[in-house]
């Protein structure tokens, strides 16, 4: 059998779905399982040992280039596919099971299964694993996973300073109206409060916005933003022992490879992830101006959201102080510095 997931998502959206590559390997072990996503993230989906095929988008005319290999395909399931087009595409391919939700301008008659969701919103994890129903897996709770070889652990492993503990703080995010803007005071707490090691991850474009913590020099600051690429993403913060930052996509890759990860949340509804051992989430009470309640243009009850782009005001965020962020990372330091303590080599 071989199966295809199109999945042409943002970052944070597809690391979520990544369960969905591992249930289709445990169920049907013998399928040929592919994936057809956006360029950045085919570096991502080394990570994911479940995918044995790959294919890139990069406009509509990509799906062309594949036409005789998507021929041979039992199977399409699109993750929250919206565009008429690429259904219509694998409709006229005559794939045999194509399943999907039945989103606004979608032509019912390009899926066989169509899935709907009549309850409360529970995560997206758990929406994206509906779409397994029809192939019988029947799954709630499974946890997105990025895979890691001693080999990618190695490099950073190397550069990053031994024996302290180690927080990275990655201060990116897409949105401008998702940038918590205190995390200059953040860090200065750490510094003065604990002998933790900071490490600054993001892109240079961050870099240049927070000119705040440019300011702050301590030998115990390893900047890295602008200094790595997406793939290396997972190996770094597999390597620290906890991860601080904005709702965005690389704190998705810190929760999959399994690091404590401490979220702050401002627009976005934190019922966005299911709640996982690992993962900490920190946000505002409800100020009133969350008046969307859509996730994929699907309705939800019980989820309160803003997607402005830019917000002056940001007044969700300024309601999370640094203090507040301080004292769940002091909870963090209290719980798992003892455990390194029984085991010196995870320093090593």
């Amino acid at each position: 059998m071989n199966i295809l997931v199109v999945n042409l998502l943002r970052l944070g959206d597809f690391i979520i779905s990544t369960p969905i590559f591992k249930l289709l390997k445990q169920y049907y072990p013998q399928a040929t399982i592919s994936v057809l996503t956006r360029p950045p993230l085919t570096e991502i989906c080394q990570y994911i040992p479940q995918i044995d095929n790959m294919f890139v988008y990069k406009s509509k005319f990509s799906l062309w280039k594949y036409i005789k290999i998507f021929k041979r395909y039992d199977c399409v399931i699109y993750i929250m596919e919206n565009q008429p087009l690429r259904l219509k595409f694998f409709s006229f391919l005559k794939i045999p099971i194509r399943i999907g939700y039945l989103l606004p301008n979608i032509n019912q008659k390009d899926l066989t299964d169509v899935v709907s969701w009549n309850e409360e919103f529970k995560g997206l994890e758990r929406l994206f694993l509906k779409l397994l129903e029809p192939l019988e897996i029947r799954q709630v709770d499974a946890k997105p996973e990025l895979v890691l070889s001693p080999r990618d652990l190695q490099r950073y492993k190397n550069i990053l300073p031994s024996g302290h503990f180690k927080i990275a703080i990655h201060t990116d995010s897409y949105a401008p109206s998702r940038r918590w803007p205190y995390f200059n005071k953040l860090i200065k707490l750490i510094l003065t409060e604990t002998e933790a090691d900071i490490i600054l991850t993001g892109t240079k474009q961050g870099k240049k916005q927070l000119l705040e913590l440019n300011q702050i020099f301590s030998p115990r600051i390893l900047d890295l933003r602008g200094k790595t690429c997406l793939k290396e993403l997972p190996a770094l913060f597999k390597t620290v022992d906890l991860v601080i930052g904005n709702d965005t996509g690389a704190l998705h890759i810190a929760r999959a490879v399994g690091t404590k990860t401490i979220i702050i949340f401002g627009p976005e509804d934190p019922q966005i992830i299911s709640d996982f051992s690992n993962t900490i989430k920190i946000y505002p009470s409800d100020i009133g101006c969350k008046k969307d309640n859509t996730f994929f243009n699907i309705a939800f009850p019980n989820v309160k959201r803003c997607k402005q782009w830019k917000c002056e005001k940001k007044l969700c965020l300024k309601q999370i102080t640094p203090l507040q962020v301080w004292k769940e990372t002091k909870r963090v330091l209290e719980s798992e510095v003892p455990k390194r303590s029984k085991n010196p080599s995870h320093s090593q």
